[in-house]
Order: structure tokens, then sequence, then C-alpha cells
């Protein structure tokens, strides 16, 4: 499992490894307590996934996961609804910083 940066995971939370690939998380995630994410899937970019959520397949940049098994929808601007203010200023100032090459992580998905 890979974390990006400014990630926020509640407890009772299950990150587990299938096939030999485990999840893969982007910048500013959310993970509400007690979620199961499983498999070689990513988390895009100021996602959120919901509490109790059973994720096995890739969610895309700032969308919403709820549910067993999980669906996902759209949702705009993720990092409000999901992350406390101080961290939010702290991670557009990572992001602005990494985009003007001051940062060494890519904050990829990959």
């Amino acid at each position: 499992m890979r974390a990006g940066a400014f990630c926020r995971i509640h407890s009772a939370t299950n990150l587990g490894e299938s096939d030999g690939s485990a999840p893969v998380l982007g910048d500013g995630v959310y993970i509400g307590p007690g979620a199961v994410l499983y498999g070689g899937i990513s988390v895009g970019r100021g996602s959120v996934v919901g509490a109790n959520a059973v994720v096995g397949k890739d969610i895309p940049e700032n969308s919403l996961a709820v549910g067993a098994p999980a669906s996902v929808r759209p949702i705009g601007g993720a990092y409000g609804r999901s992350m406390p203010t101080h961290i939010i200023r702290a991670l557009f100032e990572y992001e602005n910083a990494r985009n003007q090459g001051r940062c060494h992580s890519s904050g990829s998905n990959k």
C-alpha cells in the first residue's frame, strides 16, 4: 500500500493485498472508518471513501465511493468536505511547491 501526501485514514480500515497488489492512494484522499480497500486499485487525488465502503475497483480523482460494493460518483472539491482547514491549506501549499519543482514527490498514483 502506498499513500500520497496528506491522506486521512480512519480507524478500523483495512487496506489489503490481492494477487500480489495493494491499493495506492493519491494526495488528499480520505478513508472513512471501517472501509475496506483491496487489490491493485488506485484511489485518485481528493477522493473520499465512505465509512464501511468496500472498494475493489479504481476510484477517479475527486470522487465519492460509498456502499458495499462501493458505487462511485464524482464530487467537486472533495477536500472541502473531508479535511480540516489546516490540512487543506497545507495540501495546496504542497501542490504549489510540487508544480514549481520545489518538491521531490511526484504525487503519482502509479
